[in-house]
């Protein structure tokens, strides 16, 4: 008898000592898109993860691991069990084909909605998005395909973020006074994007509303506002119409973004609130080594906005590949 309790106990113990080992170094899922058919790389063959947005997490004491948004379901939620938050990147895909949704933007879709259904029985689970990670958060919420406006000038340009000053942001509530004033008056973001949701988009969905709340806005070069920062109100999930990754981690000369200390100061002041959410979670993942992102290797491109980037073969290419293996062994 006392030896079955001691098996408890020590059972228990670890199950605490890995909590509690999580919760220190949260384990952070970027969802990968597929590749915008550089050299070497085509988009029905790769899907990619910048290396920027990894940087950025691991900055703040997170470890990342690779989703690939093309994985069935099934494998999706494997890790989404995982995981102690998920983060969508900013990119170029396309959402409708024949006016029907495209499965990538299916596999956000389930992403989403799982991630609502664990915060809403009450497990703690953080959600980041953006730009498109944005877009498609709201898409999702909205329930509508249709949410974005052109936006004028809106490529790699240094813009101003005005706080809500009506709403207490759980995002801005820890930010310095000095910074929030910067905010607004030292474009300390980087925005590159061809579309805008404008605040009409709130103010005409109730379900939107309910789940998501504008916290900052923005101006294009034609005067038209629109969001560009966004948070639940009720759950962990947050979302910015700007690139924070980029003024610490990307270094392109031709590309207006801002590095100067404070804009990476706000950068980093964004990493650890979202790393700092997903110390929250507490999911724990103790076979994870075999799935970091240290598994990989990034692969520069000088000619790219983006410095490095992580290449995942597309899952349907990986299994052509291993069908043909095993045929050429049969012959």
């Amino acid at each position: 008898m006392k030896s079955s309790n001691f098996c408890l106990l020590f059972i228990v113990a670890v199950l605490i000592t890995l909590k509690t080992t999580q919760a220190k170094t949260p384990i952070i899922g970027i969802v990968s898109i597929y590749s915008e058919s550089w050299d070497d790389y085509n988009s029905s063959e790769w899907n990619y993860i910048p290396r920027s947005y990894v940087r950025w997490l691991q900055s703040a004491g997170a470890k990342v691991v690779p989703i690939q948004w093309d994985l069935p379901f099934d494998q999706i939620d494997y890790l989404l069990d995982r995981l102690n938050g998920v983060v969508f990147t900013g990119g170029n895909i396309g959402v409708l084909k024949n006016n029907s949704p495209t499965p990538i933007y299916n596999a956000f879709r389930h992403i989403t909605e799982y991630i609502l259904r664990k915060n809403q029985h009450c497990n703690f689970y953080p959600l980041w998005g953006t730009c498109m990670g944005f877009w498609n958060i709201v898409r999702t919420i909205a329930r509508n395909m249709s949410i974005l406006t052109p936006c004028d000038d809106c490529i790699y340009v240094r813009r101003n973020v005005y706080p809500k000053q009506s709403y207490k942001s759980k995002m801005l509530r820890n930010l310095p006074q000095d910074l929030r004033k910067k905010m607004n008056q030292d474009r300390l973001s980087v925005f590159l994007h061809h579309g805008m949701i404008m605040p009409q988009v709130f103010q005409k969905s109730p379900r939107l509303r309910k789940y998501l709340t504008p916290v900052a806005y923005s101006y294009d070069v034609s005067g038209k506002q629109y969001v560009s920062m966004a948070e639940s109100p009720r759950y962990p999930i947050y979302a910015t119409q700007f690139h924070p990754e980029k003024p610490e981690f990307e270094r392109n000369p031709q590309l207006d973004i801002p590095h100067s200390p404070d804009a990476i100061r706000f950068t980093r002041y964004l990493a650890n609130f979202f790393v700092g959410e997903a110390r929250k979670n507490h999911n724990v993942f103790p076979n994870s080594k075999s799935y970091l992102i240290e598994n990989y290797c990034p692969v520069p491109l000088p000619s790219s906005v983006y410095s490095e980037v992580y290449f995942f073969p597309a899952y349907n290419s990986s299994e052509k590949e291993l069908e043909g293996e095993v045929e050429s062994r049969r012959k």
